[in-house]
């Protein structure tokens, strides 16, 4: 894996992790110094990070065979140091994320201090937490404390290793190595889910005569904040796809033709002449590739009528996402209730090959923390296959409100009706069910650019950061 956090500390009884800027046990203990040395070191293709005061107390000098990122504020700090070699200066979390994110190491070694473990504990980003237990033999004094267990992020820990450090004097009580992964409880649910269908589904035929395990009314609540993106990990996921179909229904053309261009055919089978046929849509208005007057035009052309695929629909219809963005950069309009667009037109369900899936997208402002949150809701949504596309879209179409609104990301909810397997899926999904859930999620960051307007973005704006995940899984797809 590439890119991923991790927190090392050590501790006394107290909690207590340095005095006055130094390590008061580091000659007593010096065995734990040996293993700092050797974790954070590993191949030679590892990163510290560390704040300005925690490279003060190192003598401002880089920890050897690893890259050094400090953190600060001090403008003077940077100017005094930067001919160093092998050292960063950043002046914010979003920025040493990026400059790790290029540099593309292996791991990364939060080095604290307390401000900084807090951080990256409450932006989800730890995979790992390396905790050396100083015994009780005398009283350090120290200074600085943290009680790391006591974090409300530590729940989401559980301890894999307890390992106790050598040493050469048998009559000094042993320090102890305590390792804590990372436990995402958000894919666990989604992975039970998916074993509740298997288990627990209802049989129902469907128009696609391969049949399904269906389970209806279930709710599903994502942390988008910080650009966190929920993209599942126990699978890789086709993210280029997801980034461009979002663009495409944004730009509210009507002919998939555009995303196969792109290498993107996740709509082929089901706008194809010889489907389009099948549903009785004649050529003369849907050519190979269209998907009618469903999704991007019902989104900015609501409740106009559908003329084809190369018609002009300029001043056409409702344009909802417009809508929706005015109201948002409107600081007294965006505390309403009516923030919210809807993909579904029933009076053009006959004149789409496939009537849209995901219905209705709600978004609410929290007027204190200023965060966006989306609540959207699907009649139908095939679990195993579809659901990340959806919940990774939702999230991606609030951070780009976001960036264009000044508001920032608070939470993602995926509300589904019918929730289903097909029968020819079950086989393939037992596959990867069981992989582990304990890899973070990804961090969507953008270009350094203004945007102004939702045509604005392009696929390569979008910078998608430390994403690890296991293999890609092959899923029978039903037309």
């Amino acid at each position: 894996m590439k890119g991923v956090f991790n927190i090392i500390l050590a501790v006394d009884k107290d909690f207590g992790y340095d005095k006055n800027g130094k390590i008061p046990w580091r000659k007593l203990y010096s065995e734990d110094m040996k293993m700092f040395k050797k974790t954070t070191t590993g191949n030679g293709n590892n990163c510290v990070l560390m704040g300005r005061k925690t490279w003060d107390s190192i003598g401002r000098k880089p920890l050897v065979d690893r890259y050094n990122i400090v953190l600060t504020r001090d403008d003077n700090t940077a100017q005094i140091d930067d001919n160093i070699k092998n050292v960063d200066f950043a002046t914010n979390i979003d920025c040493a994320l990026k400059s790790i994110h290029l540099k593309s190491f292996d791991n990364i070694f939060v080095l604290g201090g307390e401000s900084l473990w807090n951080e990256f504990l409450n932006r989800k980003l730890v995979n790992k937490i390396f905790i050396t237990m100083i015994p009780d033999v005398k009283d350090f004094q120290c200074t600085s404390h943290f009680d790391i267990f006591s974090h409300k992020r530590f729940k989401d820990f559980k301890m894999i290793e307890e390992n106790i450090l050598d040493s050469n004097d048998e009559n000094k009580k042993p320090a102890i190595v305590k390792v804590f992964k990372y436990h995402n409880k958000e894919e666990l649910i989604f992975l039970k889910t998916l074993d509740k269908i298997i288990k627990k589904g209802i049989y129902k035929m469907d128009r696609s005569g391969v049949g399904t395990y269906s389970l209806f009314g279930k709710s599903f609540s994502y942390d988008i904040k910080n650009y966190r993106l929920p993209v599942f990990t126990h699978r890789k996921v086709f993210i280029r796809g997801i980034i461009e179909e979002l663009l495409f229904f944004i730009s509210g053309k009507t002919n998939t033709k555009v995303l196969e261009e792109k290498k993107v055919n996740i709509w082929k089978q089901h706008t194809s002449r010889e489907y389009l046929d099948k549903m009785g849509l004649s050529s003369d208005k849907y050519k190979d590739g269209s998907y009618g007057p469903a999704y991007g035009f019902q989104l900015r052309h609501w409740g106009a009528e559908f003329e084809g695929d190369d018609a002009d629909y300029t001043g056409k219809g409702i344009d909802q996402l417009q809508y929706i963005v005015d109201l948002l950069k409107d600081k007294e309009k965006r505390n309403s209730r009516r923030i919210l667009f809807s993909y579904w037109n029933p009076s053009v369900i006959e004149m789409v090959p496939l009537p849209s899936c995901h219905l209705l997208y709600d978004f609410f402002v929290n007027p204190d923390t200023k965060e966006l949150s989306v609540s959207f809701f699907q009649r139908s949504n095939d679990f195993a296959l579809a659901a990340v596309f959806n919940i990774v879209s939702a999230s991606l179409l609030t951070f780009m409100l976001c960036q264009i609104t000044g508001l920032k990301p608070g939470k993602c909810v995926h509300n589904i009706g019918d929730l289903h397997l097909y029968t020819n899926q079950i086989e393939s999904v037992k596959e990867f069910m069981n992989n582990s859930s304990d890899i973070n999620y990804p961090v969507m960051g953008f270009k350094e650019k203004k945007y102004e307007n939702m045509e604005d973005f392009t696929c390569e704006d979008f910078i998608l950061m430390f994403y690890n995940s296991y293999k890609k899984y092959t899923i029978p797809f039903s037309t």
